[in-house]
């Protein structure tokens, strides 16, 4: 048999997204209140995708997302709480910049790009032979 490394994005492959309404929290003012949301959104979002049902028993698998990293708490919860058990889960830092969900129009597709070269950097120095990304 031939283990295999294989990589799933979060939000929106495993984990079911709702962009809009992040977006929506993005318009509060106030910071505590955003924080409180936000992670609320992200301790309640439904399982899509389970990663088990795409791997042997021998293969490895990592979660690779651009979530922000101040949500790494709620987010291995999550994962317990749904029975999934990474090797790895990495963030690769993206969320957590400004301007990350909410870019101007013309700056939307620079951004993605940006996010997949990150991503991809790190799919490689993981030797991740098949990656699942709702994005890409």
């Amino acid at each position: 048999m031939i283990d295999i490394n294989i990589g799933f994005d979060l939000d929106g492959c495993i984990a079911d997204a709702d962009f809009t309404f992040l977006r929506l929290i993005d318009l509060i003012k106030n910071p505590e209140d955003k924080l409180k949301l936000e992670t609320e959104y992200y301790a309640n979002r439904k399982l899509k995708l389970d990663p088990s049902e795409f791997i042997a028993d021998t293969d490895t698998f990592y979660i690779v997302t651009a979530r922000p990293s101040v949500f790494k708490a709620v987010t291995m919860k999550w994962l317990s709480k749904n029975n999934i058990k990474p090797k790895g889960i990495i963030f690769i830092g993206y969320g957590d910049r400004d301007n990350y969900r909410n870019p101007k129009p013309e700056d939307f597709k620079l951004i993605s790009c940006k996010i997949a070269k990150e991503k991809l950097e790190v799919i490689k120095q993981l030797k991740i032979e098949v990656y699942f990304d709702d994005n890409f």
